[in-house]
This record gives C-alpha cells, sequence and structure tokens, in this order.
C-alpha cells in the first residue's frame, strides 16, 4: 500500500506559527510511517506551488507499535474494500447491459411469435 496524504484540521488549539510568520496548519498524516498522527507545517506549502520554509513539528507523539500496525492494517483493509466496491460496481453495470439485452431479445422473439401467429391467423381466413 502506497500512501502519501495528509488532510487538515481546524479545532480550537495553540497557535504555531511558521518560520515565515504565518499561522501553521495542523495536519493529519496518512503514511504508513505515521498513520493518523497529527503534525504543523508551513502555512504557504502547496499555496501558488511553494514549498514555503518548510516547517515541520509534530503535534502528537509517537505512536506505539501496536497502534501503528492496528492503523496501517484498517487503511488497507479500507482500500482492499475500495478495490472490491469497483469491481462490484463493474459487476453491476455489465448485468445492466445483460439485462437490457436480453430485454431487446424478449421483444424480438415475442414480436416474431406474434408475426407468425397472425400470418397464421390470415391464412386460415384466406382459405
Amino acid at each position: 500500500m502506497e500512501r502519501s496524504s495528509s488532510s487538515y484540521t481546524s479545532k480550537a488549539r495553540s497557535r504555531v506559527f511558521c518560520l515565515c510568520n504565518i499561522e501553521a496548519p495542523l495536519v493529519t498524516s496518512w503514511t504508513e510511517e505515521n498513520p493518523g498522527r497529527r503534525f504543523y507545517g508551513c502555512g504557504l506549502y502547496k499555496d501558488r506551488g511553494t514549498k514555503g520554509c518548510n516547517f515541520f513539528q509534530w503535534h502528537d507523539p509517537v505512536d506505539n507499535n501496536r497502534q501503528k500496525k492496528i492503523i496501517v492494517g484498517l487503511m488497507k483493509e479500507v482500500d482492499e474494500l475500495k478495490l472490491r466496491e469497483k469491481d462490484l460496481q463493474t459487476m453491476i453495470s455489465e448485468m445492466k447491459m445483460k439485462e437490457k439485452c436480453l430485454w431487446i431479445v424478449l421483444v424480438v422473439c415475442w414480436l416474431k411469435n406474434l408475426m407468425n401467429h397472425f400470418s397464421h391467423v390470415q391464412l386460415n381466413l384466406s382459405i
């Protein structure tokens, strides 16, 4: 599982400023090494293509290995479930297409049967 993402939060907390003298947002890491661990980063990071001052400070203490293993396991499970959901959505789409095709075949067969029936009725009337 290759992850390198983070998320921002804005809870009431003590304010931390980066070296650019801008309030550093509290961000949550979702990497395998630090899943769910929060940190402060430069307020200009990802702003207008600049990395700012590269300020970085952990907010949370280091998690113990048990917590890390549980979180990483849950993250992998979520990824697997997302893949399974995607596969199921593909199967549903394929089944809907097959259902439409079967309806078309059914209607064509019904029309053919109806036409055969009326052609026999016409033959009987002309005799």
